[in-house]
């Protein structure tokens, strides 16, 4: 017996009191550690635990053990070896060395040899223990390839993985987290889903304008007459002037003062100017708690950025609000008089009423900042870019405003007893439609006006596509496709039965920094009184879809790369997938006719006849 050859009184008592994490688990061939000067020179060694032990290699094939050799074994044998500790305090001396030698004969035995143990084992074994044996062996099976394989082979594995897994991923360990939360993965995946559809999951996420960049100042609003023929807003505004009856603006003019500040909202796309770009291109947002000011020349030090997991999720979240129609609504009163026209941008809120007065609105908060006359005629189109916006009226005059501070920079009659109906903007060009059907195109870069004719009745809507193409509807029941450059029109869509009140294009058409269409499939959306919205081809002209709800007669449009929202007699709003063409969502908002409505990637704002603005927002940071 093993018990007889064996001398107690070598074994000191010891061997009860010292933790088994005093031990060091076996060396490989590959491991660097060197024993410590106590381990090679102590008197009382464990019995159960060899100085030397041989390297644990399966000989028969030549592998090293991935247990053995993987970098967080050394701890797991210090804890494992402290546990054991002492469960064997629980055990007599005799049991204590009897249990020690046959681990200090398992760890020098050969590959081969312990194979066979271990099968000499679970035959003498009852179901009890074989029971649990197979618990304990499945968690020493458990293989953490992440941790075992290279970083590369990690990133690769988890570019594979959507959205839910990879945040799925990063809470299975630290390893795993730093992985998963790698700024390239979710680049990758932001470029995948922002602006677009993903085809494999069926989720797209907005591309997001910058929220809050501008702050609206306080100032003394000067009246229209007092202004009329004062050409300076501020220091740093440019200066319009006339020039054979054109209206030619020099520069770009620029707020008076705003601060730039960069949250956690997700409307926040630096690649996003007035035309739009691909998402590919975007930077994320940077926290700045700096002021940036016109006049003092202050520069914007970004300290640190947003990470691409952060705008991901945050746009994620608007995505989602839309998708569930989780929104807040804010009301804006102006005066009583009904709302003809409104637009809107990152900052401001501005609605032009049918008492010829225009009204404007925080665009955050939908506080009300100031009122100004355009004329005693109704105000009926308006045209906003960076830091003016322009108005137009029936009585035929056309003003420029400067809406940092509400003053009138300019005032131009092009149009004798021709009411404006109709206006847009792009870069250095103004087009303006009016009530006889002729489109006026100012070219402020060449200090031109030219005219289009061909429709019959009155302008409602203008669009412009780069900065060559234009598209108009019209009272006479068609839209026109004009060639600024050759000035003529070169398509014709007909098919409406009714006056086509409004046009949208599909939003992805402005990807392009081309200023010609590409072959992309582009759409057109026009809504008309007949109760319809017909999806055109604005390459063919011809019509792809038809949609109705229930034949209720449509007065605006508006779309971006994901939806379609219409307006409607009955005072309802559609919610259309642009896309699949579906009807997705019916919200019941007002009960009088809505003439005007504005579409931003999280929130949209409309005007109706009882002269009030309402604004629901999807923004991840409000509170549902």
């Amino acid at each position: 017996m093993i018990l007889d050859s064996i001398n107690f009184t070598e074994f000191p008592s010891h061997i009860s009191t010292t933790p088994l994490s005093m031990s060091t688990p076996p060396f490989t061939s590959n491991d660097k550690r060197k024993p410590s000067s106590e381990t090679q020179t102590t008197d009382f060694p464990h019995p159960y635990k060899k100085e030397k032990v041989e390297p644990l290699y399966t000989k028969t094939k030549n592998t090293r053990c991935y247990r053995h050799s993987s970098s967080n074994y050394a701890s797991e044998f210090n804890k494992n070896n402290l546990i054991l500790s002492q469960k064997l305090q629980n055990f007599s001396r005799e049991e204590q060395c009897k249990i020690a030698a046959i681990w200090d004969s398992f760890s020098s035995s050969s590959a081969d040899c312990r194979l066979l143990m271990l099968e000499g084992l679970v035959n003498l074994s009852c179901v009890r223990q074989l029971s649990y044996l197979n618990q304990e062996v499945k968690k020493q099976l458990r293989v953490d390839f992440m941790a075992s394989a290279s970083p590369e082979i990690g990133f690769k594995i988890l570019s594979f993985l959507d959205a839910k897994s990879l945040c799925q991923a990063a809470r299975v360990s630290k390893t795993w987290a730093k992985l998963a939360n790698e700024d390239l993965l979710w680049h990758r995946m932001c470029v995948q889903h922002i602006d677009k559809v993903c085809h494999k999951c069926g989720w797209g996420l907005p591309l997001l304008n910058r929220n809050n960049r501008k702050k609206p100042i306080k100032a003394n609003f000067a009246s229209s007459d007092s202004t009329e023929n004062n050409l300076s807003c501020s220091p740093n505004q440019n200066q319009v002037a006339i020039d054979q009856d054109y209206l030619y603006l020099q520069n770009t003019c620029s707020p008076r003062v705003f601060t730039t500040e960069y949250s956690c909202n997700p409307d926040d796309a630096n690649c996003l100017t007035l035309n739009h770009t691909d998402s590919s291109n975007y930077q994320p947002e940077q926290d700045d708690n700096t002021k940036l000011s016109c006049f003092h020349g202050e520069s914007v030090k970004n300290n640190q950025k947003k990470s691409w997991k952060k705008v991901f999720a945050e746009r994620q979240i608007v995505a989602k609000n839309w998708k569930l129609l989780r929104y807040n609504t804010t009301v804006m009163n102006g005066d009583d008089s009904e709302v003809l026209c409104q637009s809107s941008n990152d900052t401001y809120i501005i609605s032009a009423q049918k008492s010829g007065r225009i009204s404007v609105f925080n665009s955050s908060s939908g506080t009300f900042l100031y009122s100004i006359t355009h004329s005693t005629h109704p105000v009926t189109s308006l045209a906003l870019n960076d830091c003016i916006f322009i108005s137009g009226s029936l009585d035929g005059s056309i003003k420029v405003w400067c809406y940092g501070e509400g003053r009138l920079i300019r005032s131009i009659t092009p149009f004798q007893n021709q009411g404006v109906t109709a206006l847009k903007s792009q870069d250095k060009k103004l087009a303006t439609g009016c009530i006889n059907g002729n489109i006026s195109i100012f070219d402020f870069d060449k200090g031109r006006m030219y005219t289009l004719e061909g429709h019959t009745d009155k302008i409602n809507q203008l669009i412009f596509l780069g900065d060559d193409y234009l598209f108009s509807c019209s009272d006479d029941s068609t839209i026109r496709r004009w060639v600024l450059s050759e000035k003529k029109c070169t398509h014709i869509y007909n098919g409406h039965s009714h006056i086509i009140r409004g046009i949208s294009l599909n939003i992805s058409s402005f990807l392009s920094t081309d200023s010609k269409p590409s072959n992309n499939n582009h759409k057109l959306f026009s809504g008309s009184l007949d109760g319809t919205i017909r999806v055109w081809d604005i390459d063919s002209g011809k019509c792809l879809s038809v949609l109705c709800y229930h034949g209720e007669p449509i007065w605006t449009l508006a779309s971006d790369s994901f939806r379609l929202l219409s307006t409607h007699n009955n005072g309802k709003i559609c919610i259309w997938d642009s896309e699949s063409h579906q009807l997705l969502h019916v919200l019941h908002t007002s009960n009088t006719v809505i003439n005007s409505i504005s579409l931003s990637d999280s929130s949209f704002k409309f005007g109706d006849s009882s002269g009030r603005i309402i604004k629901y927002s999807f923004n991840s940071q409000n509170d549902f």
